[in-house]
């Protein structure tokens, strides 16, 4: 059978990928955790640390985003 050359298999997982999907979920974990810490404050008193949320929870995406990437190919 022949191949069609614009069918492109999934790679598998680089060593240094397998090292990055390996350390998400606790990276993850982690940042999921921050922000219920910062969400159970009074706002009142730590509105800096309430500003914190929105770039935590842009990290925490872009990390989930990148867990759901690797697990396609892993």
């Amino acid at each position: 059978t022949s191949r069609n050359p614009n069918t492109q298999t999934p790679k598998k997982l680089s060593y240094k990928e397998q090292r990055e999907f390996d350390a998400l979920p606790e990276r993850i974990a982690a940042l999921e955790a921050k922000i219920a810490e910062i969400n159970a404050l009074d706002p009142a008193k730590d509105y800096a640390r309430f500003a914190e949320i929105p770039t935590l929870q842009a990290e925490l995406d872009d990390c989930e985003t990148r867990w759901l990437e690797l697990s396609e190919r892993a």
